[in-house]
């Protein structure tokens, strides 16, 4: 059985870290993790990947 992480990235009105903060963790040697990113009501309007 494969070991899934989840890497929860909490934000608020940082996008311009958002971008860097994913690449990071694409990236990584280990590769078995999904990317949870939470928006606590940020004044901006979210990018689409």
């Amino acid at each position: 059985m494969k070991s899934l992480v989840s890497v929860i990235i909490p934000t608020y009105n940082c996008a311009k870290h958002i971008t860097e903060a994913i690449e990071s963790m694409l990236y990584q040697t280990f590769q078995d993790f999904e990317i949870i990113v939470v928006d606590v009501v940020s004044q901006i309007i979210p990018k689409k990947y």
